[in-house]
């Protein structure tokens, strides 16, 4: 799968701190309509964890139209995702994460609720 190379890229260049030129790259493949929705949401969310820059609002609009059905459970195959996946839930609970009070915006009613449940209840 692409995506879990333009993941595995943007990894490598923040273990090794060369992230710049990376991060230049994930965004210009999250913003290129000429790429997968895979590609573009891999890109998206390296970019996000590649950057402290604030949340441009193309990427806000990009999001909705890459996560499609097909590319959520795309992802919860990816080998990152599977740590966090619960029900195909992964890349909804990182971009909640990640988008903090804008995830609403982006994710609707996939917004997922990042609190451990009350074993109690």
């Amino acid at each position: 799968m692409r995506v879990s190379l333009v993941l595995a890229i943007a990894q490598l260049a923040r273990e090794h701190h060369t992230n710049r030129d990376t991060t230049v790259w994930a965004r210009e493949l999250w913003a290129s309509s000429g790429q997968t929705a895979e590609t573009r949401l891999g890109a998206a969310l390296a970019w996000l964890c590649l950057t402290e820059e604030p949340l441009p609002d193309q990427l806000l609009s990009v999001l909705p139209q890459v996560l499609t059905p097909t590319v959520v459970d795309a992802m919860s195959r990816v080998p990152w995702m599977q740590y966090v996946d619960i029900g195909n839930t992964g890349v909804y609970r990182c971009l909640t994460e990640m988008l903090g009070a804008q995830a609403q915006q982006v994710l609707g009613e996939n917004t997922q609720d990042l609190r451990d449940p009350d074993p109690w209840e």
